[in-house]
């Protein structure tokens, strides 16, 4: 394979859906990695996209624990590919399975730097979706680095049935992930304390079987306790606890917040159950994730709005890999498949139900001389009450069942999306077990949703006369928030934006 300045590729591992080469980047003289994807990206539009999200990963370049992408491009088959810093002491997993779990305080520091990789991901729109100690690698000098930006937008390219199939890691996997609700910046909260807790256990938090034996059984699985880690402080125990819980809703919600609990824990001084990842490091290991370490990033499809119990996107599909094994062929897609239908088709949400009540809006911050709360996230105060500051987009809604509806947002409104945010406010207790047209007909929702609210935050240059309207719920710690959203009439995507300064 001939690739535009890089010579002499080497194979250096293979999953599900990539191939991981060594290369020489000929103009630099460097040595680098260079990941192909095995699908092809047939339409301009998810080409386009793929771009878009290696230019957002190149911006993350500078994070001292993200791995570096130098470059992006497609092969002469039309295969994506990047092109990225060539880490040369293997993973994390590889880590662990040879030298056993690490010591509470390696992986409190280790936490706090890769949450704060997270954080910087999510500030720019970039989801990772994929965390796992295998995509964890280390450089010559044993520093950890997250690896895989850049892939998310092959997640959710449309073209063909092998692009549109979900691929997550299971054991590491929120439960949304199982019922094929749109992926946000909790769900790589979620990935990264379960990858932490393996760290320290040998293990993951709640280990999944693959293919599971029922539905009922992976739901007893994705509820069951974390089970306390042996000689690991009971503070730390918790910050990872709250980052694992199963609701949403209750969840650490997010990187930054996990980064700051991880960094007020105090660890004592004990016995180290391993000299650190810089062991593996001198042994020198040649990989850019490690023999065996590639697997194919997860993907949510579904442009839109995606509602009712009964919503699947496609078939299910799992890829994942545990502790730096090679990715295995899914042979049993056919059976998972069934299972994740099964799963969604029914509605079933096995985690806890909504969290207890998180306070009114005179509990809110308020501002330090007037007295009137402050406004809740992304919204500033306007004749109307409060409006967007800036324009804010959402990719989709996802409403399931039994479960408050959610949102998936773009990190700007130049990206393709579906609706857009207009108006919002706080809400004076949890966010509301219904879909997003229940919750805008809720009393402290529907006088602020509503058609005069959106014209009057309407550009001056464009029409939203006959824009549909409805509501998402979110939460800001322990307060709750809404945003109002609207969508033209006629549907379909947009990259421009009707309200904000």
């Amino acid at each position: 394979m001939q690739l535009p300045g890089l010579v002499d590729l080497t194979p250096l591992g293979e999953g599900g859906f990539a191939t991981v080469y060594r290369a020489r980047q000929v103009q630099l003289n460097r040595e680098v990695a260079v990941k192909i994807d095995n699908r092809v990206l047939r339409t301009e539009r998810d080409r386009r996209r793929f771009l878009r999200e290696a230019h957002a990963a190149a911006r993350l370049s500078g994070h001292p624990h993200v791995v570096s992408v130098h470059d992006a491009n497609f092969t002469p088959d039309g295969t994506p590919y990047l092109v990225m810093e060539l880490c040369t002491g293997g993973s994390l997993a590889d880590v662990v399975r040879g030298g056993g779990p690490l010591t509470a305080e390696r992986v409190r520091q280790l936490g706090v730097q890769l949450a704060d990789a997270l954080a910087a991901a999510h500030a720019e729109g970039v989801l990772h979706r994929d965390i796992k100690p295998g995509n964890i690698l280390l450089d010559r000098y044993g520093t950890v680095k997250l690896a895989d930006f850049g892939l998310a937008a092959l997640l959710d390219a449309e073209g063909s049935s092998t692009v549109t199939r979900d691929a997550l890691s299971p054991s590491y996997a929120p439960p949304e992930a199982f019922a094929m609700a749109q992926p946000t910046p909790a769900a790589d909260v979620y990935a990264l304390a379960a990858t932490l807790y393996d760290l320290l256990a040998g293990r993951p938090p709640r280990p999944v079987p693959w293919p599971v034996e029922s539905f009922d059984h992976l739901g007893d699985v994705l509820r069951s306790p974390v089970s306390p880690v042996a000689g690991v402080p009971a503070d730390l125990h918790a910050v990872l606890v709250r980052a694992l819980e199963p609701d949403v809703a209750r969840r650490t919600p997010g990187a930054a917040q996990l980064r700051d609990e991880l960094s007020r824990v105090v660890v004592t001084a004990g016995v180290e159950r391993l000299s650190g990842p810089e062991r593996l490091s001198a042994q020198g290991r040649l990989s850019a994730q490690g023999p065996g370490q590639v697997s194919g990033p997860g993907h949510m499809s579904g442009p839109g709005r995606l509602s009712g119990p009964g919503y699947v996107s496609g078939p299910g599909y799992v890829a994942g890999q545990q502790h730096g094994r090679p990715a295995k062929k899914p042979c049993g897609l056919v059976v998972g498949a069934a299972v994740l239908a099964v799963v969604v088709a029914g509605g079933t949400w096995w985690w806890a139900t909504s969290s207890t009540a998180t306070g009114t809006p005179g509990g809110q911050a308020s501002g330090a001389t007037t007295g009137k709360p402050l406004p809740p996230p992304d919204l500033e105060d306007c004749a109307t009450g409060y409006c967007v500051a800036e324009p804010t987009c959402y990719r989709g809604i996802v409403a399931v069942g039994g479960k408050a509806a959610t949102a998936r947002r773009v990190g700007n409104c130049s990206e393709d999306h579906f609706w857009e945010a207009f108006a919002g406010g706080w809400l004076s207790g949890p966010i509301p077990d219904v879909d997003s047209d229940e919750l805008v007909k809720a009393p402290e929702v529907a006088d602020v949703c509503t058609a005069e609210v959106m014209a009057a935050n309407t550009r001056p240059t464009v029409d939203t006369s006959d824009w549909n309207f409805t509501a998402v719920g979110f939460a800001d710690g322990d307060r709750t928030y809404f945003h109002c959203l609207a969508s033209p009439s006629e549907g379909g995507e947009t990259t421009t934006s009707a309200f904000g300064s």
